[in-house]
């Protein structure tokens, strides 16, 4: 687990609505955002200029405002839109898939955190700002604002800002993080 996986694990678990989500789940999801979100940039796979900060970030608050991680939704027994949108980010079905079907979707957590990084990318690319971005990613219309947009955008601000602290001023000694994450994974 790497540095900025840490923090953003240690972020997750002060965040109410994840308050009843396993430490070991958080951990395996703030891997799985950093994998997608490196990878994606490494091999020039996001079309706007979001930052590798705000890609993060942006990806976080919408999987946390559209599921709370929760293991039903990853799996697709519950959907949203009815039965249109799936995964931790509730992509909705049509360009949004990618070409991929439902089942590759549900079976991988990490193809579900791409889809809807791409999603929020190309939502980005049109209206370069957090919130405008959320109210893209929730209705397609960066003019229509909604609670859930709101919602995810504020997860956004809050973890962009808990990890530019963490990154300007080291507020967790990194030893013993890694020492609290191994002792969690082994509870």
């Amino acid at each position: 687990m790497n540095e900025m996986a840490i923090a953003l694990a240690l972020i997750f678990q002060q965040i109410h609505a994840l308050k009843f989500v396993e430490n070991e789940r958080i951990n395996d999801i703030s891997v799985d955002i950093i994998a997608v979100v490196d990878k994606d940039i490494a091999t020039n796979q996001l079309k706007s200029n979001m930052s590798r900060l705000d890609a993060i970030s942006a990806v976080s608050g919408a999987i946390i405002g559209e599921s709370s991680f929760s293991e039903k939704v990853e799996h697709c027994k519950h959907a949203g839109d009815g039965g249109k949108s799936i995964g931790l980010g509730q992509v909705m079905r049509g360009k949004n898939w990618e070409g991929w079907k439902r089942m590759e979707i549900c079976a991988s957590r990490q193809l579900q955190i791409r889809l809807a990084l791409h999603v929020l990318d190309r939502c980005w690319l049109r209206t370069p700002s957090a919130r405008a971005t959320f109210k893209c990613y929730t209705s397609g219309d960066a003019g229509k604002d909604s609670t859930v947009a709101r919602v995810e955008n504020r997860y956004c601000t809050k973890i962009k800002a808990a990890l530019m602290t963490s990154l300007i001023t080291p507020v967790i000694d990194l030893p013993i993080a890694r020492q609290e994450f191994a002792d969690s994974r082994s509870n």
